[in-house]
């Protein structure tokens, strides 16, 4: 999910990561989480998807109060 993301985003470019190092990276990381009831690698998955999700959609009127135009 992390890599689809970041790929989505355009991440990967942005801030020239190396795919390998962010592979290694999130491996280490999911594998740091233990496997407890809620706070675990699905939660983490969970949150970084509605984090995604929230901030790659348009607020309704958003552009409106805050245009240069108006």
């Amino acid at each position: 999910v992390s890599y689809t993301l970041f790929q989505d985003t355009g991440l990967f470019e942005i801030f020239k990561i190396p795919l390998r190092e962010f592979q290694n990276f999130f491996r280490a990381l999911e594998s740091g989480y233990r496997d407890i009831p809620y706070h675990n690698r699905i939660h983490a998955t969970d949150v970084l998807h509605s984090v995604w999700y929230l901030s790659t959609r348009p607020i309704p009127g958003f552009h409106e109060i805050h245009s240069d135009e108006t």
